[in-house]
């Protein structure tokens, strides 16, 4: 998978796509390969059913936006928890205008998005923001297509769940 840029550098496993909380996702679709339509299909179905907005990005888009992007949970004045959007502006400015918009109405308008300027920190760490935020999760079930050997989820920070063995 490329970025489609004229330099075809490969997109990193843990940038394919993000999920936020509530209900959110951003998947590069065009650029993944499944291994048929069905399979295709079967991971369409599953954003549907799971998520109640689904964005669609370019690889440009997704290539910055996932990794300069980083959702923390926070509180209100009265105490609810709400979801909160840090996003670096090199992410912000990749995001085409409808996506920008998509965004902001998602997370309640500009006081839901945190936009850090961080190019500079970004360049001499050789680090996205998210990298330097938190480290990446998976959530749900795994996998959505053939299980990796062992050694790769490890290699790329999963631990697969073992059965904990009960104590007498």
């Amino acid at each position: 998978m490329s970025t489609g840029d004229s330099d075809q550098s490969p997109l990193p496993i843990d940038m394919l796509g993000w999920c936020g909380r509530g209900g959110i996702c951003a998947w590069a679709l065009d650029c993944m390969q499944f291994d048929s339509a069905a399979e295709k299909a079967r991971f369409e179905r599953h954003l549907k059913s799971e998520y109640r907005l689904v964005l669609r990005l370019s690889a440009k888009e997704v290539q910055h936006f996932v990794g300069g992007s980083v959702e923390l949970m926070g509180l209100t004045v009265v105490g609810r928890t709400v979801s909160r959007l840090v996003m670096s502006l090199t992410a912000y400015e990749a995001l085409s205008p409808p996506h920008r918009a998509q965004i902001l109405q998602w997370y309640g308008g500009p006081q839901g998005i945190l936009l850090l300027n961080v190019m500079n920190i970004e360049s001499l760490t050789g680090a996205p923001l998210r990298r330097l935020l938190a480290m990446v999760q998976w959530h749900g079930r795994w996998p959505l297509s053939k299980t990796p050997p062992r050694e790769a989820l490890e290699r790329f920070g999963f631990q697969p769940h073992q059965k904990q063995q009960r104590r007498p």
